[in-house]
């Protein structure tokens, strides 16, 4: 999983999928590809495949949308990616790149993204660490009952790390802050300072439909 922490060159502006720069792996003659996975709130996942060694330039070495124009053509999306948003990226083998590169500039404001759905992709849209007890917004963390919304933070080791968010207790120290979806061996959860890496993402899971809307707040970057 992929976290945009760049926006593209001029203010604002999100970085164009085939700006991406990796040893991408696309084998046009026998279709088989490296593959980008993008959450939309809406349709769901939208797909993206890499070609690779066709003859045609206009072809060759781009992301493509993983659907058919009418003239049996693949269609080349130029769909972007804001800072602040995420993308999987699906390896075909062990020969494609493990690494990428975003190329752009450092975003200089906070970062708000709507939270209209019980899943929404989330990226560092930063290029430091961010601490998941400073993300802000009127999260929802029902102590008294065990409702709370969560997160999910990939793990390329563990797999998905959870943490959930309390509210409502008469603690100061556990009240308002995130914790590590487990339990210390004198019964209490941990309040966990796992930071957000550049480049990483994660899920945010709402719970019912309270908050309306996540913050990461810019930070200062010398």
């Amino acid at each position: 999983m992929i976290g945009m922490s760049f926006e593209g060159c001029g203010v604002g502006e999100s970085v164009p999928i085939n700006a991406l720069v990796g040893n991408f792996f696309g084998d046009a003659e026998n279709g088989f590809f490296d593959r980008l996975m993008i959450w939309d709130p809406t349709e769901g996942y939208r797909y993206y495949f890499f070609v690779d060694g066709t003859d045609e330039p206009t072809l060759d070495k781009k992301w493509f949308w993983d659907d058919i124009r009418s003239d049996g053509e693949p269609i080349k999306d130029s769909h972007i990616i804001a800072a602040g948003e995420a993308t999987w990226y699906v390896r075909f083998s062990l020969s494609s790149a493990t690494a990428v590169t975003v190329p752009g500039q450092v975003r200089t404001t906070d970062f708000t993204i709507p939270i209209g759905t019980a899943y929404t992709m989330v990226g560092n849209p930063f290029p430091v660490d961010i601490a998941i007890n400073n993300l802000q917004g009127d999260f929802y963390g029902d102590a008294e009952n065990g409702f709370f919304d969560r997160l999910m933070i990939w793990d390329f080791v563990e797999g998905y790390r959870y943490y959930f968010f309390v509210d409502g207790t008469d603690v100061p120290e556990l009240d308002k802050k995130w914790f590590w979806d487990d339990i210390r061996s004198d019964g209490e959860p941990i309040s966990d300072s796992h930071i957000i890496a550049p480049g990483e993402a994660f899920w945010f899971v709402r719970y019912g439909s309270h908050t309306k809307s996540l913050t990461v707040p810019a930070p200062v970057i010398d």
